[in-house]
């Protein structure tokens, strides 16, 4: 027998990104013991798509930081791309970057013939568990540690 029906599609979950946020804000509250809060605020991005910025507040000092911004097309919560805001670290002090090596005189010579590359992303989410998954990484890298941290730490 055939499987034509797509591969980890669960009807029965069928979320929007603004609802997983939104269960992402209540478990905040309780892990944190009401320290911190998620903050949600709704836009438009330059190319009229959805967007919902994600910032941390800091309940003690009223301070908060931006996180991460969520992106779709309007009326369609899928596929949702997650822009990181990972603040300004300088290259010295992140556990790994990306540095350019040397010239490569073969990617230069070819650079004229009409080429075409495929370009991996992997911040879009297709799925609900899929944008749940990339939300829980992204919420987890070093970077958005640190905001969290400096916002607890800093008077």
């Amino acid at each position: 027998m055939s499987n034509f029906w797509p591969v980890e599609l669960d009807l029965n979950d069928i979320r929007t990104p603004m609802e997983l946020l939104t269960e992402a804000q209540v478990e905040w509250h309780e892990k944190s013991l009401g320290k911190f809060q998620l903050i949600l605020t709704s836009s438009k991005s330059n190319q009229g798509d959805d967007m919902v910025d994600v910032h941390a507040q800091y309940v003690a000092t009223n301070r908060t930081a931006s996180l991460l911004s969520i992106a779709h097309r309007p009326i369609s919560p899928y596929p949702a791309r997650i822009y990181i805001r990972d603040g300004d670290v300088p290259s010295y002090l992140q556990k790994s970057y990306t540095v350019r090596t040397g010239v490569d005189f073969a990617s230069i010579s070819n650079s004229f013939a009409n080429r075409t590359e495929t370009v991996n992303n992997e911040w879009v989410a297709d799925s609900p568990s899929e944008f749940r998954r990339l939300l829980s990484k992204a919420l987890n890298l070093g970077g958005i540690k640190g905001i969290i941290l400096n916002l607890a730490s800093q008077t």
